[in-house]
């Protein structure tokens, strides 16, 4: 028995165009959280001196990664709620966004033991709140609010991705680099 070809081809990758969008995605994660990375790690006390830059070669330890990324989990566990107090999401979506909901109540969960004992209790992240919460709550159309959510998870997996390559304790690094995977997957 012979099998008929297909009629329609898959166009071949090539190294050069592989590499040309490997390199132009690169460029997009790091010019979209390079400016609000930096301006969140100032505001977390992530630097010593004042006013000083976040190079992605400096060391983050796991109190500064944990003032930075508890505020921004806890902002997209309030943002999940949003999404489900709404009732506009249909069953397989609200099924995923208390999935996804629990993953980030997780990660704020395992990251919180690492936070100060002087910094208190701490909060959601305003800027997310305000851009993310704000596209939700009151929003009738589905796909909407899965884009918003989406986005969310993409710019919390780039955060991490950003930050992974500093961190001093390797441990941390392995589990950031899981939360990142998870949260790339929910984006898509």
């Amino acid at each position: 028995m012979s099998i008929a070809p297909t009629e329609a081809t898959a166009a071949a990758t090539t190294r050069r165009s592989f590499l040309a969008r490997a390199a132009l995605g690169g460029a997009l994660v790091s010019v979209a959280t390079a400016g609000p990375l930096r301006s969140m790690l100032g505001v977390a006390g992530a630097q010593e001196a004042e006013g000083a830059e976040l190079e992605a070669s400096d060391a983050l330890d796991n109190e500064t990664f944990a003032a930075l990324a508890v505020p921004l989990e806890l902002a997209a566990v309030l943002a999940y709620q949003a999404a489900l107090e709404g009732d506009v999401l249909d069953e397989t979506a609200t099924t995923n966004t208390r999935l996804f909901q629990t993953h980030h109540q997780t990660v704020v969960d395992a990251l919180t033991p690492l936070l100060s004992e002087d910094a208190g209790a701490p909060g959601p992240d305003e800027t997310v709140m305000a851009a993310t919460v704000q596209a939700i709550q009151g929003n009738p159309d589905q796909t909407a609010i899965l884009t918003a959510l989406a986005e969310l998870e993409e710019v919390l997996a780039a955060t991490h991705l950003y930050a992974v390559g500093g961190l001093t304790d390797s441990s941390l690094a392995k589990t950031v680099s899981q939360v990142l995977a998870v949260e790339s997957q929910q984006a898509v």
